[in-house]
């Protein structure tokens, strides 16, 4: 099995799992399959032809991988320290990717900080902010890597202890979580054009809240209401 990338998100060059969509149950679930590559080639060339759309949402999945990775109970060290590289190398193109001024060193940072992330994400698993954006491409078609990245910037603020945050915030290149709050809404202002309802943001708190307990909420390093889960779409989406 050659795995060979043709966008900088997944990370499925270095994972073992698949994704379905289940349309019977409107979410998506992992199937725990053995699908490591034997060899994975890294080769920026695939990418650099890419929409901003499609480098948008890539980035922003192998980001969210990433930082679930590191605010996780699953977490360890070494997983942590693998998702600081991938912090590293965002925090060198991100305002680069904003501006349109990629440079060919950018695309290879980028194709390998997703590979990276991963890496990461495969040894603890993701939280929050993924299980969030199930609905929106269930229902409103929005690609994973953009509807899990919608309420990332909300998620990190919901922390009352910022020390973790506040250090992946540094690391990335933001200020603070209001900083990236913001780099993604300009991001998602570009490429989501979609309209969600009151009932809807409802709908999908409830389900979270009650299919999630033994799962990402489990997962969570603080307790959390489902009345957060519902601030958390609310504040990204704005309806």
């Amino acid at each position: 099995l050659l795995a060979i990338p043709t966008t900088a998100g997944t990370g499925a060059d270095v994972t073992a799992a698949a994704v379905i969509t289940r349309h019977d149950v409107g979410t998506k679930a992992t199937i725990k399959a053995n699908l490591y590559a034997d060899a994975t080639f890294l080769d920026s060339t695939y990418i650099k032809d890419s929409p901003d759309f499609l480098i948008h949402t890539g980035v922003l999945d192998a980001l969210a991988h990433a930082m679930e990775t590191y605010m996780n109970v699953k977490t360890s060290w070494m997983a942590r320290k693998v998702a600081e590289m991938e912090f590293e190398l965002f925090a060198q193109f991100k305002d680069n990717m904003l501006n349109g001024t990629l440079t060919d060193e950018n695309y290879d940072q980028m194709i390998l900080g997703a590979s990276i992330a991963g890496s990461a994400m495969m040894q603890s698993g993701t939280t929050i902010p993924h299980g969030l954006g199930y609905p929106l491409s269930q229902y409103h078609h929005v690609n994973h890597g953009l509807s899990c990245s919608i309420t990332l910037g909300e998620y990190m603020r919901s922390f009352k202890d910022q020390t973790l945050p506040q250090k992946v915030m540094q690391m990335c290149g933001f200020k603070d979580t209001q900083d990236m709050c913001d780099f993604f809404q300009e991001i998602i202002k570009r490429d989501l054009h979609i309209k969600v309802t009151h009932a809807e943001i409802d709908q999908w708190a409830d389900f979270f809240w009650e299919t999630e307990q033994n799962n990402r909420l489990k997962r969570n390093p603080e307790p959390i209401s489902k009345e957060q889960i519902h601030e958390m779409y609310l504040k990204s989406l704005a309806p």
